[in-house]
């Protein structure tokens, strides 16, 4: 298993989708906000944020952060 997108569902779940290139972290984002409004309840509400998990480093991040920790990693290979 490699680096995961985590999407908070609610307090009581979340799910996870593999890293594969077909998903958009804005697409993610979107989808997260506009299931939160429509279908979690105000008192189970957890957060509108997109996570991304980076197994090599186990760490995770904001998913806005992906992007600027993967060219900032890319870059210090060349």
């Amino acid at each position: 298993m490699g680096n995961l997108y985590i999407l908070p569902s609610s307090v009581y779940e979340l799910l996870t989708l593999s890293e594969t290139g077909q998903f958009k972290a804005e697409a993610l984002r979107d989808t997260v906000w506009h299931v939160n409004r429509m279908q979690v309840k105000d008192n189970d509400f957890l957060s509108d944020q997109v996570y991304y998990f980076q197994r090599d480093s186990a760490q995770i991040f904001v998913c806005e952060e992906e992007q600027r920790v993967l060219t900032e990693r890319y870059s210090a290979l060349k």
